[in-house]
């Protein structure tokens, strides 16, 4: 089987590959490295391109390329919104691409024009903090404003033949509010981490270090600022509180190994666990981040309920308040270390998910074959 796996997020791609690979599966990978994260590609793309000169070079790259891109038999992409961001040119290449491949997949990995619609109904403090974000950076929000981007986005999803949400919220939304596509809503299939790359390290430093990973805003850095200030009053002799991020991916993981703690999303984020918190469990850190609290009547919720992340608190003092009771367990630390380390081995490896991933696409290519 060969699959073309388009679009970066925060290493779903990169790592799903490995594991595919494991399989036998013959895996080739378009992206743009995830702006600062520059994870690997095949096929490398200039991600945001700002002239001409790098417009000229990624439509290129792919016409150089088109030969690697014969005989695919499926086609999966991160999400709609990444080939259209880089370019129109890049937005008919994608329907093309579904054009030419047997079968297509789209995550539900990121934002879209559906979930932009939809996400008050589940989770109403995101679009307002995201919103209030891109306004001070000057950016208009591509989901809500932009007509053409709606209107490709439709088409991309009436020509999807299967979409994959990678997060609880991301399928309750497709599943109770964008009606339309539930023919071609799959089963949620968690993100994949290489467990056999990424070795852990269960060592609890002297003095306990609490990391946030600098990312967006709407991640709620600026609650976590306060409340690493507000601690640090108490604890300096006993704990150090570090934001920083933006540096490459395998950089940070160097990173991660001299870390206690990781503070991940709050405000603006969705509940579950995103890519940032299931890197830091994989090096066996603990977590403390916004976890989903409904269970899904249809799905089986084991993986939300063995989730050993600890839950954010809300407003800066809420979130002091979730750090300091992990800091008061101390002598408990290890322990949540590796359950963290435990949790991601039993439902995000890399080849387990990948087997999901393979499941799928075998069945989609045998569902066609038997409609021609």
């Amino acid at each position: 089987m060969k699959v073309l796996l388009v679009g970066e997020y925060s290493g779903v791609h990169n790592n799903l590959k490995k594991g595919l690979e494991k399989l036998g599966v013959k895996v080739i990978l378009i992206n743009g490295g995830d702006a600062w994260k520059s994870f690997g590609a095949d096929i490398k793309l200039v991600e945001y391109p700002e002239n001409n000169v790098e417009r000229k070079y990624n439509r290129w790259c792919m016409e150089f390329n088109k030969i690697r891109l014969k005989d695919i038999d499926v086609v999966q992409f991160i999400n709609p919104s990444y080939f259209y961001s880089i370019d129109k040119y890049f937005a008919d290449l994608a329907m093309e691409l579904m054009e030419k491949a047997k079968v297509s997949v789209s995550l539900l990995a990121g934002c879209d024009a559906n979930m932009a619609l939809h996400y008050d109904k589940v989770a109403p403090h995101i679009c307002p903090v995201c919103l209030k974000d891109g306004k001070r950076c000057g950016a208009r929000c591509l989901f809500r404003k932009d007509r053409h981007y709606q209107e490709y986005e439709k088409k991309f999803y009436d020509k999807i033949d299967a979409i994959v949400p990678g997060e609880w919220l991301y399928y309750k939304i497709y599943r109770d509010y964008v009606q339309t596509y539930n023919g071609k809503l799959k089963e949620m299939i968690l993100y994949p981490v290489d467990c056999e790359a990424i070795k852990p390290n269960f060592a609890r430093h002297r003095k306990l270090v609490v990391h946030h990973p600098l990312n967006r805003a709407n991640k709620g850095t600026a609650l976590i600022k306060k409340a690493f200030w507000n601690l640090k009053k108490k604890y300096k002799d006993e704990v150090s509180f570090e934001v920083c991020g933006r540096m490459p991916f395998h950089q940070y993981l160097n990173y991660l190994d001299g870390i206690d703690i990781m503070v991940d999303g709050a405000e603006g984020y969705g509940p579950g666990v995103g890519m940032s918190s299931l890197i830091a469990m994989a090096k066996g850190k603990a977590v403390i981040g916004s976890r989903v609290k409904e269970m899904m009547p249809d799905i089986d919720n084991s993986c939300f309920l063995e989730n050993p992340q600890i839950a954010i608190g809300s407003g800066w003092d809420g979130i002091a308040d979730s750090i300091e009771n992990v800091l008061k367990r101390k002598n408990e630390l290890i322990m949540i270390k590796k359950a963290s380390r435990k949790y991601v081995e039993n439902y995000h490896d890399a080849e387990k998910i990948a087997r999901k991933y393979l499941d799928l696409y075998r069945h989609l290519l045998h569902a066609g074959r038997k409609e021609k």
